[in-house]
């Protein structure tokens, strides 16, 4: 066995409901239990999650794993570029940017986190004078700059699982069927913390959980008509009513 394949293989072992202990990876894979830690700390460093569930065990979800695999080798340059960027505490220029309204600008930003699996770059705009959020797979191309970053004006976002940010977290809370607990597990890998049983046959999951907007959360549930239920709070269900007609198109 290749080391490459070792490489795959331990991805698969560890994304195996249990996981494996270090001594069952040492013996499957032939590694010494100083690469099999060698590795793991590689896999974490390429922003996947080795959850160390029992004395020598560790286990990866499988649903981050497949997110983190579902992106663009441009992507995956983009991101190694923005580590080393925040590493180095320097200002990068994000160039060709593509915004949803198909506007294309250039913007000089100080790094702050990546987040969304890699996905996500929260960032300090030098020109705005505020914090802001950029999409991976619209950026055109990135370009070092050598002026250090000011790292005290930098805020910490409160992100939630469906990737939103804002100043307070918001309550909410959901019933789903299969369909609609699996999409949002492939979706939102970070929201099988929130999914709990439920009492309903038809309903079987509740998600449960802190959003900082109604924006991220209000978009799933739109996408997954006739699958969700109970949906609280009040509000919340007003914005998803306030949504639904801005898509009656014709009048």
């Amino acid at each position: 066995m290749t080391y490459i394949e070792k490489i795959i293989s331990l991805l698969r072992i560890l994304s195996q409901e249990n996981g494996a202990s270090i001594d069952t990876l040492t013996k499957d894979l032939d590694l010494s239990p100083n690469r099999i830690y060698q590795n793991i700390r590689g896999i974490e460093k390429a922003g996947i999650e080795v959850i160390k569930d029992k004395v020598g065990f560790r286990r990866i979800r499988k649903e981050q794993l497949l997110a983190t695999f579902n992106m663009t080798t441009k992507e995956l340059q983009i991101i190694d570029v923005l580590k080393e960027s925040i590493r180095k505490q320097k200002c990068i220029y994000i160039k060709e940017y593509s915004d949803s309204k198909g506007n294309v600008e250039t913007f000089k930003v100080e790094p702050v986190k990546l987040f969304d699996n890699n996905r996500r770059i929260w960032v300090f705009d030098v020109a705005d004078y505020q914090h802001k959020q950029f999409k991976l797979s619209r950026i055109g191309k990135l370009e070092n700059s050598e002026t250090p970053v000011d790292k005290y004006r930098h805020i910490d976002p409160k992100i939630d699982v469906f990737g939103s940010t804002g100043k307070e977290f918001i309550e909410v809370s959901f019933l789903l069927t299969d369909l609609a607990c699996h999409l949002i597990k492939e979706t939102y890998p970070e929201s099988f913390k929130n999914i709990f049983p439920s009492s309903n046959k038809d309903f079987p999951f509740k998600f449960q959980a802190f959003v900082t907007s109604f924006w991220g959360v209000g978009r799933y549930i739109l996408g997954m008509p006739g699958h969700i239920i109970d949906i609280k709070p009040i509000s919340l269900l007003e914005h998803i009513k306030t949504e639904t007609k801005k898509a009656y198109y014709f009048s």
